[in-house]
């Protein structure tokens, strides 16, 4: 349990792959939530923690930052699935170090969100649940007035780890991972492994006799 909180709260707390986080970070957190297991978790609370010094930077640069490496980019890719998901593994080289980089922060999110929600062709049901993740995010971010504690909060983190974002956060990988990745023609089957179908090119009747 330990292990799972750790893991979602740096993910989080970086502000990298901010999404989708959307989809992207709800994978990345799918994976430590998940993939490593109890000997896992046992081992990380036996292990001191590793600090990573990141550099500080005023809110006009972390905005420039975020502007620059997210939320333009994500702007651009329209609703193209490929091109949102790409764009969205962008994020500041920084940890927020104020109120309004939080905000920022939080902001980002939830564009991405937003974005990753229209893209075509729309899933209506799974959009849902992305975009009502997004105002839940943003509605206890103002609750709390973007804290600087609140990207470690867990009862923040929960928001990004229900069964149904986490389900929302599969359906749109496994289209990234089938439309958009070389050769992607199987999807995630819950331990990050596509079944790998096709790979092998077997049944093309081209060297199979009858």
């Amino acid at each position: 349990m330990n292990a799972r909180m750790n893991a979602r709260t740096n993910v989080i707390a970086a502000g990298r792959r901010l999404t989708v986080l959307a989809a992207v970070a709800a994978l990345a957190l799918v994976a430590a939530a998940c993939g490593n297991g109890d000997e896992d978790a046992e081992e990380t609370t036996t292990t001191a923690p590793t600090e990573t010094t990141l550099p500080t930077l005023t809110d006009e640069e972390f905005d420039e930052q975020v502007d620059e490496m997210l939320l333009d980019p994500v702007e651009a890719a329209g609703t193209d699935l490929c091109a949102v998901f790409d764009a969205a593994e962008g994020g500041p080289a920084a940890m927020p170090s104020s109120e309004n980089q939080v905000r920022k922060i939080v902001d980002s999110y939830v564009a991405v969100l937003q974005s990753l929600a229209a893209t075509e062709p729309v899933d209506e049901e799974q959009a849902a649940v992305l975009l009502e993740t997004a105002e839940n995010i943003r509605a206890a971010a103002e609750e709390q007035d973007y804290d600087l504690e609140l990207l470690s909060d867990p009862e923040f983190g929960e928001l990004q780890s229900s069964p149904e974002f986490l389900g929302a956060a599969e359906t749109y990988t496994n289209r990234y991972q089938q439309e958009c990745t070389p050769g992607g023609d199987g999807a995630l089957d819950g331990d990050g492994a596509g079944d790998g179908a096709g790979d092998d090119g077997a049944g093309d009747g081209a060297d199979t006799e009858s």
